[in-house]
């Protein structure tokens, strides 16, 4: 979820041979906290579990997810999400392209009953065969693809589900102001690099609720619900069955609808998302967005970052000084 110094550092360090998305997430893996800080900007397993319980609440929630599925995640990086979706499905499958990243993830969930891994060696499901599986999920995966790669994923994610199965994921909203705001600090990036070479493979790319739609419904699914009004795109979608679709989907759209609340990306999140931004660029400073956080009305959004801001504020605090009093 959150973008740290750290790891845009760590793009800018990258080499200019590292092209393709192999080679830079096998690297990435080599190092725990640099894995962590990928994932959720912090090189903290407490970080990363409060970020993954936060976005697992909502995953869940999207997929209707019960005892009885059998799921895939696509990008399961170290865990982080997988970890906390698991012990609520019948079977969990994670997929990467990084041997290195799901070493750290069966390490992270060895107290779980058999998840299984598979690690990828190019766009492609292969090693599963067709409709395996009930529900599957990609959170912050396609945000660092090709778009080429983003719709060949799709078709597969269509291919392996079965009929009826349901699909989320989300990327980075253009259309959103902060989701625009997101892209600026892209754009001045590359603006002030050299530009003697590509831009990085695993930089952060960005879509518009338009094409998303485009993109689902070209690769075999039928979308459920596109929600846009967050700095993610937030993209629920169903494997249509020939021979119930029409039904089974308008049930599924009742049945998500009840749950709505607590899928959506909320407004205070946004806002601080966007604060959270002007401190990257030095627009604020962290004791500012300390002071904003707790000046505001509780909820599970300003928990969750004021959570998250302690555990960061005490791995910097030899830069920022000591935290600022509650």
């Amino acid at each position: 979820m959150a973008i740290l110094e750290e790891v845009l550092k760590l793009f800018g360090q990258s080499k200019k041979e590292d092209l393709c998305y192999k080679d830079f997430w096998k690297r990435i893996g080599s190092d725990a906290g640099t894995a962590m800080s990928m994932m959720d900007g912090s090189p903290s397993e407490e970080a990363c579990r409060l970020t993954g319980q936060y976005m697992a609440k909502k995953i869940s929630n999207a997929l209707l997810l019960n005892r009885e599925d059998v799921v895939l995640e696509l990008g399961c990086g170290i865990g982080r999400i997988g970890r906390e979706i698991a012990p609520s499905c019948k079977k969990w499958h994670g997929a990467d392209i990084s041997e290195t990243l799901i070493r750290i993830a069966g390490k992270r969930m060895e107290h779980l009953k058999h998840p299984e891994f598979t690690a990828l060696n190019r766009t492609s499901l292969q090693g599963f065969p067709d409709h395996f599986f009930d529900k599957a999920y990609s959170h912050a995966v396609f945000i660092h693809m090709d778009k080429e790669d983003l719709f060949l994923y799709l078709k597969e994610l269509a291919r392996v589900l079965k009929p009826g199965g349901l699909l989320y994921f989300d990327t980075w909203n253009l259309k959103n102001e902060v989701g625009w705001e997101r892209w600026m600090m892209e754009v001045e990036n590359w603006s002030q690099s050299d530009q003697k070479g590509r831009k990085h493979v695993s930089r952060n790319q960005f879509a518009t609720p338009d094409e998303i739609t485009l993109y689902v419904e070209k690769s075999g699914f039928a979308e459920l619900f596109s929600l846009s009004g967050s700095f993610w795109i937030q993209e629920i979608a169903m494997k249509p069955d020939d021979r119930e679709a029409s039904n089974r989907k308008e049930e599924l759209i009742r049945s998500l609808e009840q749950r709505m609340d607590r899928i959506a990306i909320d407004s205070t999140l946004v806002d601080l998302f966007g604060h959270h931004l002007k401190m990257l660029k030095g627009q604020i400073a962290p004791a500012e967005f300390h002071r904003t956080l707790w000046n505001l009305e509780e909820n599970e959004s300003v928990l969750l970052y004021r959570q998250w801001l302690d555990i960061l504020w005490e791995k910097n605090k030899g830069s920022w000084g000591p935290a600022p009093g509650h």
